[in-house]
């Protein structure tokens, strides 16, 4: 990995990205055990970074939509019970947090805040001082390698057609400016229509639908 990264310093690139499993550091809840996703991390951050000497684009975690991720993150929350909306939703491994629920934006920034104090001294800055922080684009965001994107839930689609009215005011706007259809905003999903793809994961809608606006 060394050579790699030293052949991409050759070639002018001085801030590298990584994303990695951070969220199951032990330690934060006070455990001793190896876990090979956060060892893994600790050893990019701890060993490699040094020796490298290359800025690194700040992190935070993936979206986390396992409900366990969330119990698992309370240390950061100083022991607050962290309460969530469970629905049949995203990447394969049961039911998951709605990735509309208002704690999915406060534990991706928590893991961010606890990056940053453990690891932060090697991010990149702006030139006004300002650190950008990076999070993987799994959940709810178009996948670039697999054209699709892994169900959001129902209170994620309630806030993207609150978002619809609020751009658009009236239906007949939508239909103007999307070449659609829908009598009402409630018939507004961005999963109907779409092809199903997956990799063993439960991947869920592809959105390769021309006659779909989405």
């Amino acid at each position: 990995m060394l050579r790699e990264i030293s052949e991409m310093k050759e070639l002018g690139v001085n801030v590298i990205a990584n994303t990695s499993g951070n969220w199951w550091i032990p330690e934060i809840a006070g455990r001793k055990e190896v876990e090979l996703h956060s060892a893994c991390y600790k050893y990019w951050y701890d060993v490699l970074v040094p020796k490298m000497d290359m800025l690194l684009m700040g992190w935070s975690v993936y979206p986390p939509s396992g409900t366990g991720w969330y119990d698992y993150a309370a240390p950061l929350f100083r022991g607050r019970k962290l309460e969530y909306s469970v629905s049949p939703c995203v990447y394969g491994f049961g039911p998951g947090v709605d990735m509309g629920d208002p704690i999915v934006p406060e534990v991706i920034a928590a893991w961010a805040k606890y990056n940053y104090a453990r690891w932060g001294g090697r991010w990149f800055r702006t030139k006004d001082g300002r650190v950008p922080v990076d999070i993987e684009d799994t959940w709810g965001w178009m996948r670039d390698d697999i054209n699709l994107r892994y169900r959001n839930g129902p209170l994620a689609l309630q806030r993207f057609r609150e978002w619809v009215k609020a751009k658009y005011s009236t239906i007949e706007n939508v239909n103007a400016a999307w070449g659609s259809n829908y009598k009402s905003f409630e018939e507004i999903n961005p999963e109907n229509d779409q092809g199903i793809e997956g990799d063993g994961l439960n991947h869920g809608p592809v959105y390769n639908t021309k006659e779909h606006p989405f």
